[in-house]
Parts: C-alpha cells; sequence; structure tokens
C-alpha cells in the first residue's frame, strides 16, 4: 500500500535562478543582437555603399531562414485578409489537419525600402510572450516569397464584429479596452509602439471575448530620450502628434480612446468623407459628444474615453492610469480568482527546460479556447502591475493572503529574499500550471507531436528538432540539439534507432509531459479520488509503494484499496483508490 507524506524540494534558490534564466536575457539578447545587425546594414545602404535588393537579402539572410518549401508541411487555403505587400492566408498542417495557421505570404519584391516594417514585424512577434498578442510559429522563405506561419485566432476582426452589432454592451467595450490597454502597457515595457491600432488589427474570439493583436508592420522601437517621426498610421485612428510628424509611445493610447468611442457609440469621434477634414478634426483633438448618444452611457465611459483623446500628451492617461481608472475597476466581472489549487502548482512545479518551452508556445495555441481563457485569467490575477508578466513578489504576496501552508511555500518564502526580482513570463506560467493530465485532450498532445515530428515518421528525432527550431530562425549547433533532445532522454528512457540516436515516438512525449505536469510529475496510470465536504489536494504517484499527497485540511477519516486484476492476456492491472472525508466545517 502506498504511504502518503508531504515532501518539498531542497533546491528550491536553484528553481528560482532557472526562472530568472528562462525569462531573462538569452531570447532577448539573440534579437537585439539581430536588431543590432539590421541597423547597421541600414546605415551601409542610406551611405549608398549597398543598394536596397542587397539590403534586403542580407536582412533576410539574418533571419537564417530555412529555404525548405512551405507546400511540403502547409496546405495554404482561403484567403484571410490582403495588403500592400501580400496576402494572409488559412493553413492546415499536412500531417495533422486540425493543426491550423495563419500564413503571411509576403511579396519579397515589392517591399523595396519598406523591407523594415516587415523586420520590425519579425523583430516584434519573436520577442512578445502575452495572452492579447498573437505568436509566430515559424518562417519560410524561397526566393521571391516569405512565409510568415503565425498562431490561427479563432474569431473574427473587431472591426467586423462591430459592423455586425452596430455598438457594443459597455461592459463588453470595457473588457475589450482593458485587454487592449494591457497589451500596450506590455509592448511599452518591450520598448515598442504599434502605431497602427485598430479594430481591422484585432481579432476577437466570440464566444470568450478574448482580443488579439495582429500586423506589427508599422510598430517601432522607442527610446524615452527621443521622438519617432515617420507619418503612419490609419487616418481614423491616427493621433494628432503623429500627423505633426514628432511623437512617442502616447500615440497609441490615442488610438484606444478612439476605438473605445466607436465601441460605445458605433462611429468614429473624427469622421468626414473628406481625409483632409479628418486630419484637421485631429489636429484639433476636440471629438463631439453627442448627448443623445451618451446619455445612456456611464460618466466613467466618457471620462475614461476623454482622457485618452486628449491632444496634449501630457494630459492623455497612460496604459498604467488607465487600468486604475474607475470604468475600468469598476466594471470588473472577473471570475478566475486564483484558488490554493493554481498556487500549489506554482509551488510544486520545477521550471520548464527549454524542449517543454518549445513544446507550449505550441501547446497554448492549440488547448481548448475555454481552458486557455481560465488560464488567462489567472494569469491577469497574479499580473498585478498590468505588465503581462508575473513578479514573484505577487506571488508571495498571493500565498500569504490565502493564507497557503506547505513546507514547499516555507523553502519559496526564504529562497524569495534573495531573488525578489524575479519575473514568470507568460508562456512559462502556462507550463506551470496547466494540468496536462486533466486540462489537455490526446488529440491537443497528438497535434502538438506531429507538429515536432517535422519528416512525419512518426517519431521525433534530432535532425526534427533543427529543423523545427530553424523554421523559427533559430540555428541550433550540435551541442545545443544535444541538450535539446537529452532533456527528454534524461527524464524518460526514450528509444534508440541502429545508429544508437534517441528517437521519442508519441507515448514517450506524452509521458515526458506528463511527468512535469504540476497536478502529477511521474503519473502513469488514472488514479481515482472521492471527497465529501471541500479540499484542494494533489497527488505524485511515484512508483507502485511510494505516494506524495497534500491536503489544506485534515481529513477526519482515510481509507484506501489496492485493486488487482487481469486482462485478457493475463498482464496484471493494478489500480489504487483513496478516499478521505471532511468535516463540513
Amino acid at each position: 500500500m502506498g504511504s502518503c507524506c508531504i515532501k518539498a524540494s531542497s533546491n528550491t534558490n536553484d528553481t528560482l535562478r532557472e526562472i530568472q534564466e528562462e525569462t531573462s536575457s538569452s531570447d532577448l539578447e539573440k534579437v537585439n543582437d539581430f536588431k543590432i545587425k539590421i541597423q547597421n546594414l541600414k546605415r551601409e545602404h542610406q551611405r549608398g555603399r549597398i543598394n536596397t535588393f542587397d539590403l534586403l537579402r542580407d536582412a533576410l539572410e539574418e533571419l537564417d531562414l530555412t529555404e525548405e518549401p512551405i507546400n511540403e508541411h502547409y496546405e495554404l487555403g482561403k484567403i484571410l485578409g490582403s495588403g500592400k505587400y501580400g496576402v494572409v492566408r488559412k493553413g492546415v498542417a499536412k500531417n495533422n489537419p486540425d493543426f491550423r495557421v495563419a500564413v503571411k505570404v509576403i511579396d519579397v519584391s515589392k517591399l523595396n525600402s519598406q523591407f523594415h516594417s516587415l523586420i520590425q514585424e519579425i523583430l516584434t512577434l519573436k520577442k512578445a510572450d502575452h495572452p492579447n498578442i498573437v505568436k509566430i510559429h515559424e518562417m519560410y522563405r524561397d526566393d521571391e516569397t516569405l512565409y510568415l506561419v503565425m498562431e490561427y485566432v479563432d474569431g473574427e476582426e473587431l472591426f467586423d464584429f462591430i459592423a455586425d452589432r452596430f455598438k457594443l454592451k459597455e461592459s463588453e467595450a470595457c473588457d475589450i479596452i482593458e485587454q487592449l490597454v494591457k497589451s500596450i502597457r506590455y509592448l511599452n515595457t518591450l520598448g515598442v509602439v504599434h502605431r497602427d491600432l485598430k479594430p481591422e488589427n484585432i481579432m476577437i474570439n466570440k464566444k470568450t471575448f478574448q482580443i488579439k493583436i495582429l500586423d506589427f508592420g508599422l510598430s517601432a522601437y522607442f527610446d524615452e530620450s527621443s521622438q519617432l517621426r515617420s507619418k503612419v498610421g490609419t487616418p481614423y485612428y491616427v493621433a494628432p502628434e503623429v500627423l505633426n510628424g514628432e511623437y512617442g509611445k502616447e500615440c497609441d493610447m490615442w488610438s484606444v480612446g478612439v476605438i473605445c468611442y466607436i465601441l460605445l457609440v458605433g462611429y468614429p469621434p473624427f469622421n468626414s468623407k473628406n481625409l483632409k477634414k479628418i486630419y484637421e478634426k485631429i489636429r484639433e483633438g476636440k471629438p463631439d459628444y453627442y448627448q443623445s448618444e451618451w446619455e445612456n452611457l456611464s460618466k466613467d465611459a466618457l471620462d475614461f474615453t476623454n482622457k485618452c483623446i486628449q491632444k496634449d500628451i501630457y494630459k492623455r492617461m497612460t496604459p498604467a492610469k488607465a487600468l486604475t481608472h474607475s470604468w475600468i475597476t469598476n466594471k470588473k466581472t472577473f471570475k478566475g480568482e486564483i484558488n490554493t489549487t493554481v498556487l500549489r502548482r506554482l509551488a510544486n512545479f520545477k521550471s520548464p527546460d527549454k524542449l517543454r518551452k518549445e513544446i507550449f508556445q505550441v501547446l497554448v495555441c492549440n488547448v481548448q479556447p475555454d481552458t486557455i481563457y481560465k488560464m488567462n485569467e489567472y494569469f491577469a490575477s497574479l499580473d498585478v502591475d498590468n505588465k503581462g508578466e508575473i513578479s514573484i513578489k505577487d506571488v508571495m504576496k498571493k500565498f500569504e493572503e490565502l493564507k497557503f501552508q506547505s513546507s514547499r511555500f516555507d523553502l519559496l518564502k526564504s529562497a524569495y529574499a534573495e531573488n525578489e526580482d524575479l519575473k514568470i513570463q507568460y508562456t512559462d506560467f502556462i507550463a506551470r500550471v496547466l494540468d496536462i493530465t486533466r486540462e489537455v485532450e490526446n488529440d491537443d498532445l497528438i497535434r502538438v507531436f506531429q507538429h515536432f515530428d517535422s519528416d512525419g515518421s512518426g517519431k521525433i528525432t534530432k535532425d526534427d528538432l533543427k529543423m523545427v527550431m530553424k523554421r523559427k530562425g533559430e540555428n541550433l549547433s550540435e551541442e545545443e540539439l544535444n541538450e535539446l533532445i537529452g532533456q527528454v532522454d534524461s527524464s524518460l528512457r526514450a528509444g534508440k534507432n541502429e545508429n544508437n540516436r534517441t528517437e521519442i515516438n508519441f507515448e514517450t512525449f506524452k509521458n515526458y509531459m506528463l511527468k512535469l505536469s504540476p497536478m502529477s510529475p511521474s503519473l502513469r496510470d488514472k488514479e481515482q479520488f472521492k471527497f465529501k465536504g471541500e479540499a484542494t489536494f494533489s497527488m505524485d504517484i511515484l512508483d507502485d509503494s511510494n505516494t506524495q499527497a497534500y491536503v489544506d485540511k485534515r481529513p477526519t477519516s482515510i481509507g484506501s484499496r489496492l485493486n488487482s486484476s487481469s486482462d485478457s492476456l493475463g498482464k496484471k492491472q493494478t489500480s489504487f483508490d483513496i478516499q478521505m472525508e471532511y468535516d463540513e466545517n
């Protein structure tokens, strides 16, 4: 019979250091190095030392993209949208039609000197990790075309969503605007200004109302000590300072105000059939608030909108101020308040290794929307500063708030004193709290496995991982690849081929994910729990004789039963039932 005990890791400081290493420098350094190389190429171009074609070619070379044909891996379907330099098509993976993507197909010959817009979009999407910003999966290229394989968002453009309904309920508008402002605040922490926020660049899921920002082609990196000067954006949404040719990150909050106005009353604040008159009204900065349109809306909604559409950037609300405005805080109907189960997963779960992080980048786009929506709400409840990341400091506060007790927490608390500046990024949070055993369907795991099985052999090899990472723009060394696939081999005994090279079949892949699941790190068989009253419970079945358990309340009685049987082939099957009873008080 299994014995129950509480076990806590003694290397919590190491775990916290792992978090810091994972979420800080390595990926951002790669992006920043690339940015510097591109800036150097642009200077050479400006000095007349290289022509536009060579500039574009060299820039694409720096991206280190795979030149394998995209049609070997994806079937491109209907056009979802179009732009000046190409189209966006719906795509499905050839080895798994359930794996859907959006593919931006760009005609390189049409880019000319505007190539930097494309490079900027790639830089931003590679760097961003936020629930309301679309993810980039892979990149392909041939002689004339560049393909950006991105997350497929199940929904419609916010523009069409508004057009179908004319205007939204105030609470619905508030929910959308809150998500939008949080995204801008996050982008600002990356040093990015979007510069083209509009309903056409925002997708919305009609069921969950979750939004995703698309199209970062006009985005730019900003410096607090200098101004941007390019006149970009879309007429109805562009800020007056952009028209004047000298502006900063504040221009995005103007666009938020315009979008908010449209969501609430159904038309833009600066309207005319004449483009010149639209610009004149924007420069004047005085939107019309017709009483007949606004009388049924709250004073908070009017005040919020007005404080965004301020001509004076010093009077205009910042994202941080906007998120503390009474319209946002009073209308909030948050349902995903963090609980001890989620906190326990955070406390108990070892930091994800690089391979698992790569897996979750794909998995988070394939899990059922309702599940991810719930995880996003948990993330939001711990993202106290609304910066798109979670501070360990805030996690500790939540532990204490809920009077969370465990020896694991005591270790975390003592280690925190030396690591109080640590942050958890969005995908890392999902990897820590998403319970593979209960919240992820087997089909979801199959889709992700097939994504990494690049040659469709039914096994993931080192060559597969090399190709998958190259499609992301990362050319890993032999040493890095050995480390990546070794993370599975050291965790589980993966199979070997005739050349003694590691091969990961689906069962091994699934067990690798289950072993690191926050609820049951080494779970192999189904377990059964029966409760009376309420309790938060997590269990880790390590082998046939050892069982770990955590319980918030002491049970009044514990019963257990070991069930043994044999299948038709005589193979022994064992299940272990635990029954605990609790007082209602």
